[in-house]
């Protein structure tokens, strides 16, 4: 172990006095190791300022590195609780560098008390408008990965990430699209929602992410998913259209098969019904003291794809528990004189 000598006053304020300069600071602070500086230099208020984000006079942006930060992470791992408070303690910051840098710890620290502790701060990187340029997913899916992630005291804080992580936002050119059809009477001006990752990043997390957690959580996920998918389809869909109280939802045109094989360079709509596919599926599996719950929640959604995926379910696990649906799904289907029918019914 590394025996530290303790730094004088006289040490500290001539070293702080030569590293007025961004570039001294940075040389300072990437090469200090000693974890008894962590006081002195809290006590002189080195770590109360994180940088935010820089809108620099040409429109572009910066984001800036904090050179106290990357010192703290050295001396992390002899002194964890103290880096721990200073962090705890740090004001909101829209520099996604420095968030990062923070969730970097909390995984570090790996514990359920710890996450917890930075709960809002995680939310708050999650919700970053920034978070894609940082790779952002990869902490997101080790915290999704955490065997912990719905136990006490994370329970709550569990289901908000989840959520914040899955939900889909209006299209970004929803506005334009509606005077659009307005104006040219074009019924097929169709509105395209989207997730805050980009298509790759989003089936990463959803993929490596909330499958495993599904895999353990089945019923917790699934009533999550449920709720994303419920709330994303009217994100498809003009005021007029949803107003009409009908089912549809063009869900066989986003998603043809709910359980896809081949899903590389599928639509996000589809891969998170996918995902809610893969919950539900586990639910009867692993969960069946939960599956008469799980279908009264399906029949209570208003769009077709929860009655597709009620099918695919019948279809995948028929028992004496589904086959009075199955049944009641077959007689009461009233447009059998259609040429076509959606693969699930068909199953």
């Amino acid at each position: 172990m590394t025996s530290w000598k303790k730094p004088t006053d006289e040490m500290i304020d001539k070293a702080l006095a030569s590293v007025k300069k961004e570039t001294d600071r940075q040389y300072f602070f990437s090469r200090l190791k000693n974890p008894l500086w962590i006081q002195p230099l809290k006590d002189r208020r080195y770590f109360q300022s994180p940088p935010g984000v820089k809108h620099l006079p040409d429109g572009s942006i910066q984001f800036p590195f904090w050179p106290e930060f990357s010192y703290l992470v050295r001396v992390f791992d002899s002194e964890p609780e103290k880096v721990l408070g200073i962090l705890e303690q740090l004001p909101n910051t829209d520099n996604p560098r420095i968030l990062k840098e923070i969730i970097d710890v909390v995984l570090k620290a790996d514990s359920p008390e710890v996450i917890h502790r930075f709960a809002n701060k995680i939310m708050a990187f999650v919700d970053n408008a920034w978070v894609n340029i940082w790779m952002g997913h990869d902490n997101i899916i080790e915290l999704l990965k955490k065997p912990y992630l719905f136990e006490k005291p994370l329970e709550g804080f569990a289901s908000s990430l989840l959520s914040k992580v899955v939900e889909f936002r209006p299209d970004p050119q929803s506005e334009d699209k509606q005077i659009w059809r307005r104006e040219s009477q074009d019924v097929m001006t169709l509105l395209e929602p989207v997730p805050r990752f980009s298509r790759w990043e989003y089936q990463e997390i959803l993929n490596n992410g909330v499958w495993p957690l599904a895999e353990k959580e089945p019923y917790q996920v699934a009533l999550i998913l449920i709720e994303n998918v419920a709330n994303m389809i009217p994100l498809t869909m003009h005021q007029e259209d949803i107003d009409k109280g009908k089912d549809e939802d063009i869900s066989e045109a986003w998603c043809q098969r709910l359980d896809a094989a081949d899903h590389d360079y599928e639509d996000s709509m589809a891969t998170l019904v996918r995902t809610l596919t893969f919950a539900c599926g586990k639910v009867y599996e692993k969960s069946s003291e939960s599956v008469s719950d799980l279908d009264m929640v399906l029949r209570n959604q208003r769009w077709k794809v929860f009655k597709r995926l009620r099918q695919h379910l019948y279809a995948l696990y028929p028992n004496e528990q589904t086959k009075p649906w199955i049944r009641e799904l077959i007689l009461k289907h009233g447009d059998y004189a259609r040429w076509e029918h959606h693969y699930e019914f068909q199953r």
